[in-house]
């Protein structure tokens, strides 16, 4: 496992809107070094961060955590595979590699195996493409094997109360994007309503 310690993000120079990075004119050399460093290690680091997020609300908040990962704005594929490669490696498992090298290995039953790979891909600065090579030559492993997703059946009755809701929904035209809670003697449900016109 790396030894960086905590991402500061502190005292970032410029802003951040939506999808541009703004600098101002009269930044320092050492400030812009220090935001593409910091730039570098959320790249690298993300996908384990948002698999570690997902983690912790699957066991703090079992009922709703699965509303908020939709903030994201990533495939339900994508957060499964976050999800799935920070559980089968710990913080203190993971090496200085991308979280990519470690996906192409998570799903190896042998876990010396796996490790040896990682072991020689970290040694020996690997792509993970590469890495990937290794695993079919050396161990004839093919794709990793990702466990498959928990289908839950929605009952007809509730697919037609939420196609009826989304109906009497779509005639109210100040309607904007929004979060509705409707409360229920046994709890409640959370819908997010989002226009498309």
């Amino acid at each position: 496992m790396s030894e960086q310690g905590i991402v500061d993000t502190s005292g970032l120079t410029g802003s951040f809107i939506d999808n541009y990075y703004s600098l101002p004119d009269n930044v320092e050399w050492d400030d812009w070094v220090k935001a593409g460093a910091v730039l570098q290690t959320i790249h690298k680091n993300i996908n384990f961060w948002i698999g570690d997020w997902i983690l912790f609300g699957e066991s703090h908040f079992p009922e709703t955590y699965s509303q908020a990962i939709l903030l994201t704005g990533k495939s339900d594929a994508t957060l499964r595979n976050c999800a799935w490669v920070a559980s089968v490696f710990p913080p203190e498992q993971r090496r200085d590699l991308s979280f990519t090298h470690h996906f192409e290995v998570a799903g190896m039953d042998n876990i010396q195996d796996r490790d040896h790979l990682l072991d020689k891909a970290e040694e020996e600065e690997w792509s993970s493409l590469y890495l990937r090579k290794m695993r079919y030559d050396e161990l004839g492993q093919t794709l990793p094997v990702m466990p498959e997703p928990t289908i839950l059946t929605v009952p007809m009755e509730l697919q037609q109360a939420v196609s009826d809701f989304c109906d009497a929904a779509s005639q109210v035209s100040s309607m904007k994007e929004q979060w509705f809670q409707v409360p229920f003697d046994w709890g409640y449900v959370e819908m997010k309503v989002i226009r498309n016109t």
